[in-house]
């Protein structure tokens, strides 16, 4: 069974923070951000599920996530490879890489040999 989990893109703290707990009940997300809990509106934050998949060095891989690893052709002779934006596709129900030089190739991450190097939110902030 894959384990759902997800952490939290907040835009006002300019932070990604671990999530504790949510509650569709009162649309509240209680997050740690390193050194306190606090509990924020949904709206405040964007939740970054956990795509139950890892990388070569074994870190958790998450909406938002970038990866990179050496292009090379995968089954129908697509070169998949280089640096790629983990995004949901809800059209085939599965996580995807967008590529980052051609964000037109779209392609399943259905191996291990992905490097993750870092995270869109991040990279836009410069950390």
């Amino acid at each position: 069974m894959r384990v759902i989990k997800f952490k939290a893109w907040v835009p006002e703290f300019k932070q990604m923070c671990e999530v504790k707990s949510l509650s569709f009940e009162n649309s509240k997300v209680t997050i740690h951000d390193g050194t306190a809990m606090r509990s924020l509106d949904f709206e405040r934050v964007e939740l970054l599920q956990f795509t139950g998949l890892f990388d070569v060095m074994g870190q958790e891989i998450y909406q938002g996530d970038i990866l990179s690893k050496e292009a090379d052709p995968d089954a129908e002779g697509m070169m998949v490879g280089g640096s790629c934006l983990v995004e949901w596709d809800p059209e085939r129900a599965a996580f995807m890489g967008r590529s980052q030089d051609n964000p037109e190739n779209i392609f399943l991450l259905d191996d291990d040999d992905w490097h993750k190097v870092g995270e869109v939110h991040l990279q836009k902030t410069g950390q």
